[in-house]
């Protein structure tokens, strides 16, 4: 009769237990125990979260946001000169965004703001800055077009004047419409690709092939060998926004600071060239002497 109750103690004192590790288990080990499985994120859910969102704002949001990104490679050229790396990255302007019209479009007003101009600062060529007696200035007028949200297509009309200045002289205004598109542009002497946005990453890449007329002033027209093309390649952003997160966003509108560093370098360097050449040429005067 004693072995038959400790054998029953002991059988009732397991079954405790094992209820109570069971009520203490972890919830990860009770949904193995029951075949249950955890839901986790899948790769990429983040990702497409985020281009739906930008997809549904691209066709109801009131307000858009056209940022510049810095080149990796040439981004303007005129001319038969080489190309230009101009950096306006950070740069941004607001537009305006009508309704979608039955074609799928919608149009683009932007503001008008200042432009990045083309100097040392901002712009090397074949990886020398250009020198600090040259300076573009860019004064846009409009920046008008339309974007295709199922698409990612987008056209943009630039009108603006570029007033050159070499060696403190400031020529005419030079009046140029440079028609963006994310389609490919073809000139007379340049052509350019262009990509359409992304709505995963608001990214694009806008090119203008624009044929410069003369200016008539003989000088200009001959350094730049007008009438030419213009070649301008734009990789940007294009956010669409609520008129909220605009104004949240407001001090990011506009054109950045001039990079006065690259600038200063940009001096220091021609102004070196300068003493050197000027040494070298009175050296060899000292020679012939």
């Amino acid at each position: 009769m004693t072995v038959v109750l400790t054998l029953a103690r002991r059988l009732c004192a397991a079954v405790a237990m094992s209820a109570s590790c069971s009520a203490l288990a972890p919830p990860e080990a009770t949904h193995a125990r029951l075949r249950v499985p955890l839901r986790r994120c899948r790769p990429g859910r983040c990702a497409v979260v985020a281009a739906a969102s930008s997809s549904h704002a691209a066709q109801t949001a009131p307000r858009a946001l056209l940022t510049t990104l810095s080149p990796r490679e040439p981004t303007l050229g005129v001319s038969f000169y080489p190309d230009f790396l101009y950096d306006a990255g950070g740069d941004s302007v607001a537009a305006r965004v009508g309704p979608l019209q039955q074609d799928g479009r919608r149009s683009l007003d932007f503001a008008v703001t200042p432009v990045t101009p083309v100097n040392g600062g901002s712009t090397t060529i074949l990886g020398v800055p250009l020198p600090p007696f040259v300076n573009i200035a860019i004064e846009p007028l409009s920046l008008r077009g339309w974007f295709e949200p199922a698409t990612g297509e987008a056209a943009l009309d630039f009108d603006a004047r570029f007033v050159t200045t070499l060696f403190g002289f400031t020529f005419p205004p030079l009046a140029v419409v440079a028609p963006l598109r994310t389609a490919p542009s073809v000139g007379v002497q340049r052509r350019g690709t262009g990509v359409p946005w992304r709505s995963d990453t608001n990214a694009c890449i806008l090119t203008a092939v624009a044929r410069v007329p003369p200016t008539g002033n003989t000088l200009l027209d001959t350094f730049l060998q007008l009438p030419a093309d213009a070649l301008a390649v734009l990789p940007a952003t294009l956010e669409f926004l609520t008129e909220e997160e605009l104004v949240a966003r407001g001090e990011a509108v506009g054109t950045r600071p001039p990079n006065e560093a690259r600038a200063s370098a940009a001096a220091r360097a021609w102004g070196g060239a300068a003493a050197g050449v000027l040494a070298a040429t009175a050296a060899l005067a000292l020679q012939h002497a």
